[in-house]
């Protein structure tokens, strides 16, 4: 396989890791219309899956995870694709829930603009969805 194309594969996944750097943390709705509260979502994730307006998914092995919601409003995320060279996202920073509305800001990289998206969670199951970094992640709760 030629350098060329590892890269060009790599490409698209640095793509979603930066994307997933605005998009830290999240908060929503069950499916059964339940508003929820930061309160609600406290709690350790782990990542199932990742993806890019119009990309395939990617989870472990390729993409790997953490997302810790605290009840302090503060969340910390940790993700690593696995790529050549690997791409690792770490942030630290504030949410907040508001029925079916999340928003975050970071508090380690203030260039990152303040994200806004909206989750859905059923059966420990947390799906966060940015239009604004075109992001989608999947976590389920440990």
């Amino acid at each position: 396989m030629s350098h060329g194309s590892s890269r060009a594969r790599a490409l698209p996944l640095l793509a979603i890791a930066v994307a997933v750097a605005a998009v830290a943390a999240c908060s929503g709705s069950t499916s059964t219309g339940v508003t929820l509260t930061n309160a609600d979502l406290v709690g350790s994730y782990s990542l199932v899956s990742l993806s890019q307006s119009g990309s395939q998914p990617v989870g472990p092995p390729v993409a790997v995870g953490t997302l810790v919601l605290q009840a302090d409003s503060v969340y910390a995320v940790n993700i690593t694709v696995n790529t050549q060279p690997p791409v690792v996202i770490s942030d630290t920073g504030i949410f907040l829930v508001n029925g079916s509305s999340w928003s975050q800001q970071s508090t380690v990289d203030s260039t990152l603009p303040q994200t806004t998206g909206t989750v859905r969670f059923r059966n420990d199951t947390l799906q966060v969805s940015s239009a604004s970094a075109g992001v989608t992640m999947t976590w389920f709760k440990q």
